[in-house]
């Protein structure tokens, strides 16, 4: 299994992290200790400081960090500079240098210090946090258990029936994962930390501890299932879940230490960052359990364990899929109902004017908003979600646990973010243009792999030769008019128009193929099968888009080669003469279409 590793340009921005540290004492003149890089990296990765060592070594052997003689760390190519770089430096009077400063220096370093007087750091470091979070997931994980069989409002005996009957879980995943169960006894976990050596500082550290007005600790977690995020084996946070114990004061389904405060150091991880394999596709999850469920099954998944990736969480993720080289995401997202919602208004003449129906609840917006934010980034999306039996929600959990569900299946059919019906108007539009791109190059590389071939004209037609009309006209739709507005339908630009009503992008070849009846004009999108390339030709052929001496792509021919079982176009010494002569006389006699663009030299050889 590998782990995320960091890259050049992260390690520049722990430097700088590391000057900016002024407690730790490093300077751009005299460079980092190891002490600081390791607790700086160790931070990034919530693991301890003597963990991320190894690292700091890895850097160091890739040539991104130099060492000095004295044990300083610089980035590689800097030191000599920094050190010869003395235009703005004097010597003092023992021979250190000391930089040059003006009043308006003074001025500003004087507000800083204000500035710095303001914040409120942790009074724990994050090691010690982190030490402190482990022991108590491991505690928890000890309670699974224990005997419940006499509260009445809880329906299982122990914990533990509920990871194995209720999410149907194995023992190997309930041990991997550590989930566990934080008891009705508010102290006892507190107890336990305070044996292990922790101090109160400490245990508010990790974010699963109150604090009374009268100074006294409470415990976030009484009567509540516990699942830790695990990285390289390792507890390293925590997500808790409602049981209906009577002793559970909390009053969400989920609920997540506080670290929020200005006393908890950690920072809520990528949950199932260690299952992602180089290269290799992965799957985003809205909640912990639909990713570990995914991982028992030997899925890679990861899972932001709310409805999106934001803000600082966002540019994490993507600075893991770029390390990881991740191409492909399968954002595969709990299905939910229609959002609807009574308006308050006098005299309704129509059901919109009382009822609001959002046909995409949160939890999809969020994941087709994550999606369009990768997409941006160049990594290829789709977005998909379970079937909804009898109408009712249904996580990607209960896909595979209560309903035998194929994840593959599931993932096969989600949709490019962009042409996800939940998409926003740029990202279709952004959408339907780059797969015109992606068209226009993909068949151009096919239809020029022989020098005896020319290129279809189908790949560079525009919307105005196929609609007539012009950039910026507004009109009714041409492939179908609906509703009682005229103006819905813009030509965006000659590659590119927009439909209000349908929230559809077209392009020339999506138009193309609406209009021959083979996509619905309120689904247009997505890249062309061989059997649509087929059709489009066909289509622009009969209505003269294409000149009649047009000839046929690549990806059409094949498509007829396999739907007649005339045989392979291509054996193992390349391409099969007697098939192609076939197909092509399937297309003439058949079709009545003329597969010109041959040379007659071509013809002769085939």
């Amino acid at each position: 299994m590998t782990h995320r590793k960091l890259s050049q340009t992260d390690w520049i921005e722990i430097i700088e992290e590391a000057y900016d540290d002024g407690d730790a004492g490093n300077n751009p003149l005299d460079g980092v200790d190891e002490d600081t890089l390791a607790r700086l990296v160790g931070r990034r990765f919530f693991e301890t400081a003597d963990r991320a060592r190894p690292r700091v070594e890895r850097a160091v052997s890739k040539g991104w960090l130099e060492r000095d003689e004295h044990g300083r760390y610089w980035l590689a190519g800097s030191s000599h500079a920094q050190r010869e770089d003395t235009d703005e430096e004097v010597t003092g009077d023992v021979g250190e240098r000391v930089p040059q400063t003006t009043d308006e220096d003074d001025d500003r370093d004087e507000e800083e210090t204000d500035d710095e007087d303001e914040k409120v750091e942790p009074e724990v470091d994050v090691d010690r946090a982190l030490a402190a979070m482990n022991v108590a997931c491991r505690y928890y994980h000890e309670q699974l258990d224990r005997d419940l069989a006499g509260v009445d409002e809880v329906e299982i005996d122990t914990p533990r029936e509920y990871f194995v009957e209720v999410r149907g879980w194995s023992d190997d995943l309930i041990a991997e994962k550590m989930v566990g169960w934080a008891p009705a006894d508010g102290e006892a976990l507190m107890v336990h930390l305070h044996e292990q050596g922790f101090s109160r500082e400490e245990m508010l550290a990790t974010g699963l501890f109150g604090e009374n007005d009268d100074g006294n600790l409470y415990t976030m977690w009484q009567g509540r299932y516990v699942i830790p995020y695990i990285y390289d084996g390792e507890p390293v946070f925590a997500i808790s879940r409602d049981s209906g114990h009577p002793s559970d004061w909390k009053d969400g389904k989920y609920d997540k230490p506080l670290i929020s405060r200005d006393n908890v150091p950690l920072k809520e991880p990528i949950c199932g960052l260690d299952s992602i394999e180089e290269s290799e596709p992965t799957v985003i999850t809205e909640g912990i359990a639909d990713a570990y469920t995914l991982h028992e099954q030997g899925i890679s998944a990861i899972s932001p364990v709310t409805t999106q990736f934001s803000g600082d969480a966002q540019e994490r993720l993507v600075r893991v899929l770029n390390d990881y080289e991740i191409e492909r995401v399968y954002i595969l997202q709990d299905s939910e109902e229609a959002n609807v919602a009574r308006l308050e208004g006098d005299d309704p003449s129509r059901i919109t004017d009382v009822l609001s129906i959002e046909q995409h609840g949160h939890g999809i917006k969020g994941a087709v908003k994550t999606g369009e934010c990768l997409a941006d980034r160049g990594i290829d999306v789709r977005v998909g979600t379970p079937p909804r039996p009898c109408g009712h929600k249904m996580d990607v959990d209960d896909y595979v646990q209560e309903w035998g569900g194929n994840i593959r299946a599931l993932a096969a059919s989600a949709k490019p973010a962009g042409y996800h019906p939940a998409a926003s108007e740029e990202a279709r539009k952004n959408a339907a243009r780059e797969q015109s791109r992606r068209e226009r190059n993909r068949h151009e590389d096919s239809d020029t792999d022989s020098d005896d071939r020319q290129q279809s004209e189908l790949w560079d037609l525009t919307l105005r030769d196929v609609t007539g009309f012009s950039e910026g006209d507004r009109l009714n739709n041409p492939l179908g008019h609906h509703g009682s507005r005229e103006d819905y339908f813009v030509i965006i630009s000659d590659e590119l128009a927009y439909e209000h009503k349908y929230k559809v992008a077209y392009n020339a070849l999506t138009y193309i193929l609406c209009k021959a009846g083979v996509r619905h004009p309120s689904a247009p999108e997505g890249p062309l099968s061989r059997r649509e390339v087929w059709e489009a030709w066909k289509h622009a052929k009969k209505e003269r888009y294409i000149p009649t001496s047009d000839p046929i792509p690549w990806a059409a021919i094949r498509h007829v080669a396999n739907e007649h079982n005339i045989g392979p176009l291509f054996n193992d010494y390349g391409l099969d003469a007697v098939v192609f002569n076939a197909t092509l006389s399937r297309i003439e006699n058949e079709y009545r279409y003329f597969p010109t663009g041959m040379s007659a030299g071509a013809k002769a050889l085939i």
